[in-house]
């Protein structure tokens, strides 16, 4: 199969403050998958996409983009790709409709083919009302349906997403993703999607890196990764606001890993002992929890385990 993205040892080094934000990446994306970037904010999994779309110039390694280098054939790359930052508008005075169709202008479409299209696109995304308004006049979130649209035109053989969703509810964010699984699955479009939230890498993805201080830690499909906690199940505890007796976390210790992190208490366990372990909590008494779960081993197990934080789950 051919590959899409392919990095070989890329590093990026910041000169200003002489930060290594990417090291010794060695990466592959599948044409016609959607692929992810996991990791906490700050890991380097921008710094990576930017060098995908040319807006970097790696440091060390090599970089392919749909079979193109990325530093000696740029242009051939940029035609390829279409690109949804965090930073979504630098044009804040044009409205709606003319960001969107002016994107597929630059992308190469007729005039009338952009119209048509962004007249769909501001129907599916529902923004068709707002399609008369500035940027700058829109909330956060309806911004980023703007910015969705704004990727979505044109005829992109690579979609790339960084942190798209962080300020949609759940029903505009489920829609979107149908949108993208449709742009993948009908039209063979490759997607690279940059997030924190297990929810979308557990639920989207083919496969996913989980990138930590700049270094890729694992790699594979989410059944794959989830393999490496084997098949324990988790025990996921929610304390009060006064935290927990002196000596739970400890005494957890003995039926499974316990992690801690962002006020909550993760244990991963074996079948024959997660009801030793609901018996412990029970002992020490429920007026100290506001909640616990139990469930399969999930990305965030794998990445705890990797010695991450706790990562996003919106």
């Amino acid at each position: 199969m051919h590959l899409a993205i392919e990095a070989v040892g890329l590093g990026k080094t910041y000169k200003k403050n002489n930060v290594r934000a990417n090291v010794e990446i060695n990466l592959q994306v599948q044409q016609g998958e959607i692929f992810g970037l996991l990791g906490p904010n700050g890991a380097g999994k921008t710094t990576f996409v930017k060098q995908v779309v040319g807006l970097l110039k790696p440091s060390t390694g090599k970089l392919k983009v749909m079979g193109e280098d990325v530093i000696t054939n740029p242009d051939a790359v940029r035609n390829q790709l279409n690109y949804m930052s965090q930073n979504i508008f630098a044009v804040w005075h044009l409205k709606v409709r003319e960001v969107i169709e002016n994107s597929g202008r630059l992308r190469g479409l007729s005039a009338g083919e952009a119209k048509k299209q962004t007249q769909n696109l501001l129907e599916e995304l529902g923004i068709e009302q707002h399609g008369e308004k500035a940027i700058f006049h829109l909330s956060g979130g309806l911004r980023q349906l703007a910015g969705f649209g704004a990727a979505f035109i044109g005829k992109p053989r690579l979609l790339v997403l960084d942190e798209p969703t962080s300020s949609l509810d759940v029903a505009r964010r489920r829609k979107l993703w149908d949108k993208v699984r449709e742009l993948n699955q009908k039209e063979n479009v490759t997607v690279l999607l940059v997030t924190h939230s297990v929810v979308e890498a557990e639920h989207l993805l083919d496969r996913l890196a989980i990138i930590q201080d700049g270094k890729l830690r694992a790699q594979g499909s989410p059944g794959e990764l989830k393999q490496k906690v084997d098949n324990r199940l988790r025990l996921e505890i929610i304390p009060h606001n006064g935290g927990l007796p002196s000596g739970f976390t400890r005494d957890l210790g003995q039926f499974g890993e316990v992690f801690e992190a962002n006020n909550r208490i993760v244990v991963l366990t074996s079948r024959g002992t997660l009801q030793n372990a609901v018996g412990l909590v029970e002992q020490y008494g429920f007026d100290y929890i506001d909640d616990f779960r139990i469930g399969t081993t999930s990305l965030e197990d794998v990445y705890l385990k990797l010695g991450g934080g706790i990562l996003g789950t919106a």
